[in-house]
């Protein structure tokens, strides 16, 4: 039986940003974010409203976990403030909302 009731406020999933090192390569990084759930009404807004990835980041990013640093507001705003993470961090959340079931991907 479905249950809407069963999901949880949160949820994880990975956030991946390019840069470059030193030496002019690219490097992917990856930690794992804890995003606050959204109904697709929120969703909806987001675009509707054409809230900056910025906001988005500030608002929805809960928590993380393979940072370097304990998730606290001082180390939140640490974080966006790398060049291209708050991108990151926003496509990482919008990837997330039209994550498939993979037993229904076929190779």
């Amino acid at each position: 039986m479905f249950s809407i009731e069963a999901f949880s406020e949160t949820y994880k999933y990975p956030v991946k940003l390019a840069t470059l090192n030193e030496a002019g390569e690219v490097v992917t990084t990856t930690f794992t974010a804890v995003f606050q759930r959204l109904t697709d009404d929120q969703i909806q807004a987001l675009i509707d409203e054409r809230v900056s990835d910025k906001e988005i980041a500030a608002r929805y990013l809960k928590g993380w976990e393979d940072v370097d640093a304990p998730f606290n507001d001082a180390n939140l705003a640490r974080l966006l403030n790398i060049t291209g993470m708050k991108r990151a961090v926003a496509k990482a959340m919008f990837e997330s909302f039209a994550v498939e079931d993979p037993a229904d991907v076929k190779n």
